[in-house]
């Protein structure tokens, strides 16, 4: 069996450890990364697939379930439209 190194992205990912020393090293990297223009870019496309998943999850119960969607605008006090 290999000796694992912990305190290393490497070790958080591949071996999946999550003691505290991993999950800091991944959470440091992790910080470092989106602070970089690739990062961000990153995080807008994640951003813009979540809005559009969550707008299409949303158009398909307001037609296929009416009363639910009633209920879930009622709820968040929302204007049906």
């Amino acid at each position: 069996m290999s000796n694992i190194v912990h305190g290393r992205t490497s070790t958080y990912n591949n071996h999946r450890c999550r003691c505290e020393d991993c999950t800091k090293a991944q959470r440091d990297y992790t910080r470092k990364y989106r602070a970089t223009k690739a990062g961000r870019k990153k995080i807008n496309l994640g951003n813009r697939k979540a809005r559009i998943r969550n707008q299409l999850a949303a158009e398909w119960v307001k037609e296929e379930f009416p009363a639910k969607w009633e209920q879930i605008c009622r709820a968040v006090n929302l204007t049906i439209k």
